[in-house]
């Protein structure tokens, strides 16, 4: 997806309006909601806001500004700032290794039953 959003802004600039029409009345829940959407707990467990503990980067991925955009463009949300879309989504990715091993587990417990 990463490319496909390099090569093509009018894709880019599809998803901004397409994620900027979630639901919610908080920066949190907002991009929670476009987090969930975009990426899954596995592949987010492999990055962190700014590449730390030997993780890939994300803030400098189309994708991330995808998601700042889109966030600053709900209208639910007026005033909310890059900083607080950009502590959302640090706090979305550090919790996502965590997801993702409670998500492995509940799977297995299903099958076992």
């Amino acid at each position: 997806m990463e490319r496909q959003l390099t090569e093509n802004p009018d894709l880019k600039k599809f998803m901004v309006s397409y994620c900027s029409s979630f639901g919610g009345h908080k920066v949190d829940e907002v991009t929670k909601i476009i987090l969930k959407k975009l990426l899954s707990n596995k592949l987010a467990g492999n990055y962190s806001w700014l590449g730390a503990k030997k993780k890939m980067s994300f803030s400098g991925l189309q994708i991330a500004e995808v998601i700042l955009s889109a966030v600053k463009r709900n209208k639910s949300l007026v005033g909310a700032t890059e900083k607080d879309v950009i502590d959302s989504i640090k706090n979305w990715l550090r919790h996502a290794a965590a997801r993702y091993s409670n998500q492995c587990k509940k799977n297995q417990n299903q099958e076992i039953q």
